[in-house]
Order: structure tokens, then sequence, then C-alpha cells
């Protein structure tokens, strides 16, 4: 009877069943903050949801094929396409053209969850050929892992493309023993540039570093295990050089805003001892969280809280049983074995090192582009979460235990893992207070009526109104003390903030209109302007269509031009191919013609 039951569980019905239990335990546990219990979300969705907002405006006016540079909507002007964070090509973006911005963030923070479980389960079977049961616990693990859930939960929805990292490596790494075939491998790694160069444009270029050590972490392993390293860094590098074609254009529209924005005055702080950076990820992962009263005594140089939130890593100390009893394996690896084995190491080190603090070292890292730009490097731990289960499930295939033992231990642990997260203090998370319902019903309003509320007054605060911060876009009011990181978390950054007063945008003072022209952030040269400047009357026409959420004229670089058409001729063509690709398997699978 138990024999039958398993077997059952194995087949692709149980799989099914199994995969939908978790999907709906998993919804369950968080659906719990979207809204939380006092009807409010995530402190960092007070800077996303005017965003996406502001996003559908420009859609109902311009239509789905019209890139938002830039929006009046807040700080008198900013920006959002040529903000390196900006979300305008995302899955959420675009499911709020269809739903309202708090049920387009839940509705994809489920679809990546579900991503990420199937990747994780297909790069256990397919890349380490493991065991059913092993890839099912693998894959459970991941999808539970602390780093991705609750980085949603608080707003940091463009964290997303974290849980594109198996599937990442599955066609990054599938079938590489055999000799590079451009005609079997090219579509993988054109699949994997488009989903990857998609992390990039859903303003997760802070991702993209760590991810890409996991990518060549899980390369490693798979080399240990099976050999062909070098097979795996062409495919690499081929797949590096597409992601720059198809990244292009946001590339260097990042660059050049970051040239004239920049938060490099930003203090990076570290673990002030050596220890401490292997301890505090060695406990987030497969122990407990840290909250900062805790952790804030562990770090120097540190200017701002790095909050619970920022230190959700976990998957439970399963992982680690089989870590530890993996250890006896590696007196048997020989060969370039122990070489694979020490760059695995290597990279599993730099988290530890870029979060270890001394004053040189600091000012080291303050000269790394990217790096130089960020408040805190405790994301970076990222790395060991799918690389610690991928090396745990791999020890777990290798012990010599009956097929029905295994089974029964990982939905023992399965169900632990369950229990864990259920079980988790979430006081921290239901505490949340940002309110989503003025963006909520300001959506509702235009989707009803179709009429968008033009920007037409630029304030710090408006009296004898329920709304406040950016939401004030929603009544057509351009906050002054926005939130946007980009200018520091106090606005300390902000280029001539003193420059704007409250009143009409179309007040003036000396040759100025009251509202920012954001162009000049990105490309002042080639705008006769400095960074921070504001429309002058001689731009009356630029400055109505740009309060009205319309494409105004501005000038770019042909350097940006250039890339702007690379990025849409490989969009383009990367689509074509693979659809072209399917097609064709599709008819090899169907037409008899094809199978002769």
């Amino acid at each position: 009877m138990k024999n039958n039951f398993l077997s059952f569980l194995k087949s692709k019905t149980g799989l099914l069943i199994i995969f939908l239990s978790l999907l709906l335990v998993y919804a369950l546990i968080f659906a719990d903050f979207f809204p939380n219990n006092r009807g409010y979300v995530g402190h960092d969705y007070s800077g996303l949801m005017p965003r996406f907002l502001a996003t559908y405006y420009w859609f109902l006016n311009n239509g789905l094929f019209s890139i938002p540079w830039f929006s009046p909507s807040m700080c008198g002007g900013t920006l959002l396409f040529a903000h390196p964070q900006d979300m305008y090509f995302s899955i959420p973006q675009f499911l709020s053209f269809l739903f309202d911005p708090l049920t387009a963030t839940w509705l994809s923070f489920l679809v990546f969850a579900i991503m990420g479980f199937w990747g994780f389960y297909f790069l256990l079977r397919k890349l380490f050929a493991c065991s059913y049961w092993v890839a099912l616990l693998g894959a459970t693990l991941f999808l539970f892992n602390g780093f991705y859930a609750y980085r949603m939960v608080v707003g940091h929805v463009n964290f997303q493309g974290f849980a594109l990292l198996p599937l990442l490596a599955v066609l990054l790494v599938w079938q590489q023993t055999k000799p590079f075939n451009i005609k079997h491998d090219f579509p993988l790694l054109l699949t994997a540039a488009l989903l990857f160069s998609s992390v990039f444009y859903a303003a997760g270029a802070h991702l993209l570093l760590p991810m890409g050590l996991t990518l060549l972490a899980i390369g490693l392993i798979h080399a240990i295990k099976y050999g062909y390293f070098s097979i795996y860094l062409l495919r690499l590098s081929v797949f590096l050089g597409i992601v720059l074609l198809l990244s292009a254009a946001k590339l260097s529209v990042a660059f050049a805003t970051l040239g004239h924005l920049s938060r490099e005055a930003y203090p990076l702080p570290g673990f002030a001892h050596l220890f401490d950076a292997f301890w505090v990820p060695f406990k987030a992962l497969f122990i407990d969280t840290w909250t900062w009263e805790v952790s804030k005594p562990l770090f120097a140089n540190s200017r701002w809280r790095i909050d619970q939130h920022e230190m959700e890593f976990g998957i439970t100390f399963i992982p680690l049983i089989f870590l530890l009893i993996g250890l006896r394996y590696l007196w048997i690896l020989k060969g370039k074995q122990w070489l694979y084995f020490a760059g695995l190491i290597g990279i599993l080190l730099i988290p530890v090192m870029v979060n270890f603090y001394t004053p040189e070292w600091n000012h080291v890292l303050k000269q790394i582009p990217i790096i130089k730009n960020s408040s805190n490097l405790v994301r970076w731990y990222l790395i060991y979460i799918p690389v610690f289960i991928v090396m745990a499930m791999i020890v777990f295939d290798r012990l010599k235990l009956d097929v029905e033992v295994k089974a029964i231990a990982s939905l023992v642990f399965i169900t632990w893992v369950i229990a864990i997260n259920v079980g988790k203090d979430k006081s921290f998370y239901q505490n949340q207070s940002y309110d989503p319902k003025p963006i909520q019903q300001a959506y509702e309003q235009a989707k009803q009526t179709g009429e968008v509320p033009f920007i037409r007054y630029v304030a710090a605060q408006v009296t004898n109104s329920p709304l406040h911060g950016d939401d004030l876009m929603a009544i057509g009011v351009s906050q002054i003390n926005c939130y946007e990181p980009l200018f520091g978390y106090r606005l300390e950054f902000f280029p001539q903030k003193d420059k704007l007063f409250g009143g009409l945008v179309t007040d003036n003072q000396g040759n100025d209109f009251n509202m920012k022209n954001p162009a000049c952030y990105t490309f002042p040269k080639e705008n006769s302007c400095q960074a921070g400047d504001h429309f002058k009357l001689s731009q009356k026409n630029e400055l109505q269509r740009f309060t009205q959420y319309l494409p105004y004229d501005f000038n770019m670089p042909l350097s940006q031009k250039v890339a702007n058409w690379v990025s849409l001729v490989s969009w383009f063509l990367a689509s074509l191919l693979l659809l072209f690709r399917t097609l064709y398997i599709i008819s090899a699978k169907f037409n008899p013609l094809f199978n002769k």
C-alpha cells in the first residue's frame, strides 16, 4: 500500500498535486502581506506603487510601445526608463496594465516563485541527474527561501529576477558534455540571454554581479562531477556577448545617468570582524533571521539601518545536514576536480570579503563600478542559497539509501520546511505601514474613465488631503520631498532641489518654470543644461506635454541612439529566431514528413 502511494506521488499527476499543494501553502503564508492584517503593505511599496501608477498613466495616453524616459509625477520631474532601477519592462509593470498595482505585484510574486520551483527541479534533474525525490526537496527548499519571499513582501520587487537563477543555470549548462554545437546550444543560450537581460531591464542591475557569480559557481559544481568546464566557459562567453547586445540601450542610459547622479558619497558598511562576516550568513541561512537590533553592533561604517528583510536568506537547517555529511567526499576528489573546487571556494568567499570592513579594503571597493554606488552588499549572500541547496542535494542523492527511505525522508523534510515557514515570527512584516488604497483608487478611476490627472502643481505638502508623499501624484501634485534613492535616502544628492517651490508648474522665477527637465539628469550636454535644471520659459510646449504624460522633445547622444537600435534589433531577431525554432520543433513532432 505504501509503495503504491509513493509510486502515485512519483507520477506526473502526483508531482502536479504535490506542486499545487506547495503553491497553495506558499500563497496562504504570503497572502497575509498583500495587504497585511492592518490593510498595509511593505514600506518600499511607497516608492514603487506611485511609479507603477505613473507608468499606467503613460500607457493610457501613449500605448504599449512608447517608452516613458521621464515622468512629471514626483520630485518635480524625475526619471523612468532613464533610471537604472526603472521597471517599465517587467512582468509586474505589464500586469499593472491589466490589474491594479497591488494585484499585479501579487500575481508576479507567484509567477516568479513558480518559475523558481520548476527551474530548481529541472536544475537538479537535468544537470545533476538527481532522483525525483531529491529534486523535489531541493525545489521546495528554493521555493521557500527567505531572500526572495521577504524582499517581495517589503516592496523590493526588482529582486524578482533572483527566482530565474535555476532556469538560467539549466539553459547555460544543460548537455554541455558534448562539443559546442551551434544548432543545439545557440537557442538555449539565446533564451538564457533574454532572461538575464530582462532582469537588467526590470531594475535588477544590483543582482547581475552576484547572479553571474552564482551561475559560475553552479558551472564549477557541474565540472567537479562531469568535467567539460572549458565548454561551459565558451557557452558563458557567447551568452554574455548576446546579453550585451540585448541590454545595450539600458546599459548606455544607466551609465549616463549614474555619471551625473552618483551615490558614491555613501559609506559602504561591513563587518568589523572577519568571524562575523562568516557567522552572520551562516545563522541567517540555517538557523534564524537577524534583526537590526541584534546585528547593528556587528557592522562598521554603517549610516543606514540594515533591517530584517535585508538579512533574510533562510533555507532551514536541512541543507546543512547534508553539507556536513558531504565533507567526507572531499577526499575522493582528484586531478582537475581540486582546481574546480578551489574555484568554487573562491567564489563562495567573495560575499564574505565584500562584507568585511577595513578602511583600506573599503577604499578598494569604493572604486568598483556599481559596488561604489551601493549602500550595503549584504544581498551578495544570496549566492549561497542555490549553491548550498545544489551541493546538499547532490550529497543526499549519493547516500546509499533505499528508494522508499529516501522518498519518506524527502516528504518528512518537505513537511518540516513548511512547518518552519508557517511558524516563523512575521511580526516585523505585519507591522509594515504603507497604505496602498489611494494609489489603488486612483488606478481604478483612471481605468474606468480613461482620464489621466495631469501634473499641475509642485508641493512639499498638501493641507486638507489624506494623501502624502509620492501618492500626491494621484491628484496632480508632484512631491518635492519625494522618495528617490538615486537622490539619496534623505535627498542629500538632489541637484538644485532648492529651486523647486510650492505652486503651479507654470509659475516661474527668472527664465525657468517650476518643474525640472529630467533630460538634464541624463543627457545634460546634449540638452545644453546641467543636472537639476528646470524647463526654460522657451520650452512651454515641452513642459505642457511632459506634465500631461506625453512624449516631449529632448536630445540624446549618438551613442545612445545607436545603443537603442542595437537593443531593438537584437530583441527582434532573438525573438524571431526562438519563434522559428519553436515552430520547427512543433512541426517536427507533429508532421510525419519531418519524422522520415
